[in-house]
């Protein structure tokens, strides 16, 4: 009886170091998806800047009455859009982060 009680701790330990070890490998490998996740946003979001920049400046030498004037705003539009959309989940996670803590 005594023996049994001792090879199942035993089995109960190895199993919890495996568990452990186990998450310790999923909190690096969620890491460093987060750090590559960040490069990957900033870069989105410095090419979404730049492209910004580039239809500002095609709207002040671009008829306002031609139809690529209405094209670029449109474009202009949707690139604002994809700027706020990382506001707004950025916002998200800040909030549901607190809510956490």
């Amino acid at each position: 009886s005594d023996r049994a009680k001792e090879i199942i701790y035993d089995n109960y330990n190895e199993t919890l170091v495996k568990f452990i070890d186990y998450h310790r490998r999923i909190l690096a490998f969620t890491q460093h998806c987060n750090s590559l996740s960040d490069t990957l946003s900033m870069c989105q979001f410095a090419a979404t800047l730049l492209t910004l920049i580039t239809v500002m400046y095609r709207l002040s030498v671009v008829s306002p009455t031609s139809g690529e004037f209405f094209n670029l705003v449109s474009f202009q539009t949707a690139i604002c859009l994809q700027i706020s959309m990382f506001c707004c989940l950025g916002d998200f996670v800040i909030v549901e982060s607190m809510e956490i803590s």
